[in-house]
């Protein structure tokens, strides 16, 4: 019943037989560099380039404001409050948007950290789990032949059979893993153009 459910998600004839993968290769065959990913990151990731363009407009704004042409003599001190102003509110909107790129470059470079981290403790933890399947794998292929020979009571024969499904099932979960944290570094170093 779970199989017909499972591939009506996938718009699958509903019989059709669901392949599990346990090949877990890494998309990533080493953790990057981290300035590689670093500079890259900066150039593609879509907030600071609308933060760049914001500046851009904003160092427009302030050019436009300090170029404007005086009118008559009669009405320079009205005019001369509000130029200042319009000059000063323009620079303070160029220092803010300065201040919210660099924030932001601050706050991707600790995103690619976290990203790079994470990766490498989900390749530790899929090779521990890789390593604990194998061995519950062999232990269970033992227990298995002493209960055909009736060598052990049934109890050891399901606990054995239990340790064995949780550890493919911590295989999983930890290959899984891996693939979510390379997903994230994918997303974090901006891999991907727009």
């Amino acid at each position: 019943m779970s199989r017909s459910y499972f591939n009506v998600l996938l718009n699958r004839p509903l019989d059709t037989t669901i392949d599990i993968q346990e090949d877990f290769s890494p998309l990533f065959p080493a953790v990057p560099d981290n300035t590689e990913i670093e500079s890259r990151s900066l150039q593609q990731r879509e907030e600071l380039q609308q933060l760049n363009h914001a500046i851009t407009a904003a160092n427009n704004h302030v050019k436009l404001n300090q170029s404007t042409i005086l009118p008559g003599v009669t009405a320079v001190v009205d005019y001369g409050f509000q130029d200042d102003a319009r000059k000063k509110q323009a620079l303070l909107e160029k220092r803010i948007l300065e201040k919210q790129s660099l924030e932001t470059e601050i706050r991707i470079r600790l995103q690619l950290q976290d990203a790079v981290r994470s990766l490498q403790v989900a390749r530790q933890v899929l090779a521990a789990a890789d390593e604990t399947q194998r061995s519950a794998e062999a232990s269970f292929a033992i227990i298995a032949k002493k209960y055909e020979q009736q060598m052990i009571p049934q109890i050891e024969y399901i606990q054995a059979r239990n340790e064995f499904t949780a550890a493919r099932t911590a295989h999983l979960i930890a290959g899984f893993d891996l693939h979510i944290k390379e997903a994230q570094l994918e997303s974090a170093a901006a891999l991907y153009p727009l």
